[in-house]
């Protein structure tokens, strides 16, 4: 916006003409920033954008109890408890196999 505007410094300037250059599509978007109208209307629409991922992004889920965490991650220790059974009766078969040799 400030390179848009004149407000950009010659570093700046050089480093978007450096971009704008090497990339089709900066230019293009460029070109439509520029036909976009006043600056006012730019922003406005940069800052309704922004609120609008934001909320998109931004967890809508309220704080669990420890009680509702169980229950919605009940398959994990449904998992863990038949790891562990798995495990046991595995151990349980090969030392019953060792020690019948």
């Amino acid at each position: 916006m400030a390179y848009l505007e004149g407000r950009a410094s010659a570093a700046e300037v050089a480093a978007m003409e450096a971009a704008l250059a090497d990339s089709a599509f900066l230019q293009d978007a460029l070109e439509g920033l520029s036909m976009g109208g006043n600056a006012a209307a730019l922003q406005a629409a940069k800052q309704k954008m922004q609120a609008r991922l934001k909320e998109q992004i931004s967890p809508r889920r309220k704080a669990l109890s420890p009680g509702q965490v169980f229950l919605r991650e009940q398959w994990i220790w449904f998992a863990l408890v038949l790891v562990l059974l798995l495990g046991s009766a595995a151990f349980w078969i090969i030392r019953e196999l060792l020690n019948n040799q």
